[in-house]
């Protein structure tokens, strides 16, 4: 397994040349959740397509060196749209009941499920329990490196507070092209 920072200058040399346009992605990501979760019927039904096709977009991303708007909708294209509805209220669900035993169990399984839109987005005819279930047998052991991975950028989250969210622009797709990559790196781990 890479170290966090081959992660971090993989997922910058990526997006070399494509920062304007990773940018633009993750604004109409962050759009779109905002207004999707802006009454709770519509964030349930429109949040797993909208998280499964960000997932999507940032693979296409790692694996072409580019992506397209549309790529965002690929969780609404997928063979089972409802997969992408149990996938996100499941998770929600299973990381809230954790996190009634304290803080720390929902954060680790947080973690545990975070790779589940990835490989939905590999495979859109699973149903959200399958990818819940894959993203744990992968994760298994790798929680505190994906942990380590995202707090190596504890430094440019502070910097982007300072100025008042501007940098956060420019971290926000290079963190996410970053787990993409850590994605990419232990995906062929777990067999569905």
């Amino acid at each position: 397994m890479k170290t966090c920072k081959e992660y971090r200058l993989e997922a910058k040399t990526a997006l070399k040349g494509n920062w304007a346009f990773a940018i633009a992605i993750v604004l109409l990501f962050g759009i779109a959740v905002g207004a999707a979760t802006a009454t709770i019927a519509a964030g349930i039904v429109l949040t797993g397509a909208l998280m499964v096709g960000y997932a999507y977009t940032m693979l296409q991303f790692c694996r072409r060196g580019s992506f397209k708007i549309e790529d965002l909708l690929q969780g609404f294209r997928t063979d089972n749209f409802t997969a992408t509805i149990g996938l996100y209220v499941k998770s929600a669900i299973y990381i809230f009941l954790w996190s009634l035993l304290f803080c720390i169990p929902g954060i680790v399984k947080s973690y545990a499920y975070s790779m589940a839109p990835y490989i939905m987005a590999d495979h859109p005819e699973i149903t959200g329990e399958q990818a819940i279930t894959a993203s744990k047998n992968l994760m298994n052991g790798k929680k505190g490196k994906l942990f380590c991975l995202q707090f190596s950028f504890i430094g440019w989250i502070l910097l982007s507070c300072l100025t008042f969210g501007i940098l956060a622009l420019w971290v926000g797709p290079w963190m996410d092209v970053a787990q993409a990559k850590f994605y990419e790196s232990i995906k062929d781990e777990v067999k569905l």
